[in-house]
């Protein structure tokens, strides 16, 4: 693989798998094994750490690339979300409880269109939908309550 969003989309396709496995698998202490695995692999990436230094540094450091290395943080923080929704609802201990990325303030940098809270994230004209269990996991790397999501989530079923 060449570049880094090659190397992105593998690490996706593992994960998926390993999530898929799921379905025919009664182990999911193996897959929770492997989905660190495939989490660590990417969150070690020279190019996704220094994406997320550049963007939380804001320094005028490869201005000419912001578009090419927010989406890259997107493809990243998204599938550390789906990772850890997969987790939580398994039963599985948090992924990135043994590995370090700076979630709560990549989020709130605006990368998602400028959106930095709970609330924004679930706001229904947001392109990138999430689930409310993939909510919840972002509630927590936010620091926020899921309450008034809660509430939110019952409004929008009425």
């Amino acid at each position: 693989m060449e570049t880094t969003e090659d190397k992105i989309r593998c690490i996706k396709i593992i994960v998926t798998a390993n999530i898929a496995t799921r379905a025919c698998h009664p182990n999911a202490g193996r897959i929770e094994t492997a989905l660190k695995l495939a989490l660590s692999d990417l969150l070690s990436l020279d190019r996704v750490l220094s994406d997320a230094k550049h963007q939380l540094e804001r320094t005028g450091a490869a201005l000419g690339f912001k578009e090419t290395r927010e989406a890259r943080i997107r493809s990243v923080v998204l599938l550390v979300v789906h990772a850890e929704a997969f987790a939580a609802t398994n039963g599985l201990q948090p992924i990135l409880s043994t590995l370090h990325y700076p979630m709560e303030a990549l989020l709130k940098s605006g990368i998602f269109n400028g959106k930095t809270t709970l609330m924004e994230f679930a706001s229904e004209n947001d392109e990138n939908q999430f689930s409310d269990k993939e909510l919840s996991i972002l509630a927590g790397f936010l620091g926020e309550s899921c309450d008034e999501l809660d509430f939110f989530i019952r409004a929008k079923v009425k």
